[in-house]
């Protein structure tokens, strides 16, 4: 479909532009906003457009389209994240591991308050599977770097990631404790710390 101008207010915006705000201001709203007050008017406003509902009606299709939209720019954004340069990687493997993954926390928060969403109201997930995956890939190659295998870096990726999503949409409805969650952490760490050990005692070694 070719850039079309659209006249939205005294501005001109084009389709390429007008769909970026919608994404961003979406991205943005994630998280600090109740999905069931995300609306196509509230992210509209807050991307700086008028007429919400037939922007997006134009240049997505529906708001679960729009949504989907931004979960994959999410994932663009985690993976640049994962893949920037890490100068101030340590001698410390559990260092490392927090170094690695902060920086992303917010972003992966986002991604999957606005996938707690979709998984309700889409048939075909399979960006979302495909994102997740390349996400997995990115962080595995990030630990293994810090010198633990493929397999173990995989597994812990897998691991962290799963933590991540229970931690935003299974553990809210779980009478789980701050303590509780900081114990997972420890021992996920402690896990990642001694990999090569562990591997031994498994027998993936």
């Amino acid at each position: 479909m070719p850039l079309v101008s659209k006249s939205i207010g005294k501005h001109r915006v084009s389709q390429a532009e007008a769909s970026s705000r919608l994404i961003d201001a979406t991205i943005k709203l994630a998280g600090d906003t109740l999905m069931s007050e995300l609306t196509v008017g509230k992210i509209a406003n807050e991307a700086g457009l008028g007429s919400g509902n037939v922007l997006v009606k134009r240049y997505f299709g529906f708001r679960k389209d729009l949504l989907l939209a931004a979960t994959s720019k999410l994932a663009d954004q985690i993976i640049a994240m994962l893949k920037a340069p890490q100068d101030d990687l340590s001698d410390n493997p559990v260092i490392n591991a927090i170094i690695i993954g902060v920086p992303t926390h917010v972003l992966i928060r986002k991604r999957f308050i606005l996938i707690s969403e979709l998984v309700e109201v889409i048939s075909d997930d399979s960006v979302l599977r495909n994102d997740s995956l390349r996400i997995l890939q990115a962080m595995a190659h990030n630990y293994q770097k810090t010198g633990i295998s493929e397999r173990m870096a995989f597994t812990i990726a897998m691991k962290t990631y799963a933590l991540s999503y229970a931690q935003y949409t299974v553990l809210p409805h779980v009478e789980i404790s701050k303590q509780q969650l900081d114990d997972i952490q420890a021992l996920m760490l402690f896990e990642y710390g001694n990999a090569p050990e562990v591997e031994k005692q498994i027998g993936w070694a």
